[in-house]
């Protein structure tokens, strides 16, 4: 058997930093708190100065989730973290269901505001 003759070091490739891949505030908040403990620097788009919004027109929440954090990875090279959310009320026909575009109301294309889609849905 042969082996290596040169000395070698062992480097540690993991990044030490997370993109979070929203321009949501309020989802950036969250994900902050819940990795807080961990040993990493988080960053967010406003961090970086991007601006890009990634069109969501994944058929569920995941692809809509794995399509952002491509998107940002490619524009930054840097691990990106990215969540994306749906709704689902129980007493809609499935036609009607706001599912990935709640924040769409009524297939307008807005991101309506926390209180936007309760009065909407209310009705």
């Amino acid at each position: 058997m042969r082996y290596c003759q040169k000395p070698f070091k062992v480097v540690n490739y993991v990044s030490q930093k997370l993109l979070l891949g929203t321009l949501n505030q309020a989802k950036i908040n969250s994900i902050r708190v819940a990795l807080a403990s961990l040993p990493i620097e988080i960053l967010t788009l406003a961090d970086l100065n991007i601006n890009a919004p990634v069109i969501e027109d994944g058929k569920s929440t995941q692809e809509n989730a794995e399509k952002k954090a491509r998107a940002y990875f490619t524009m930054t090279g840097i691990p990106t973290l990215a969540i994306d959310g749906g709704l689902h009320i129980e007493k809609f026909p499935l036609e009607k269901q706001p599912a990935t575009m709640v924040r769409r109301i009524g297939g307008v294309e807005h991101d309506a505001t926390d209180e936007q889609v309760l009065a909407y849905y209310q009705n």
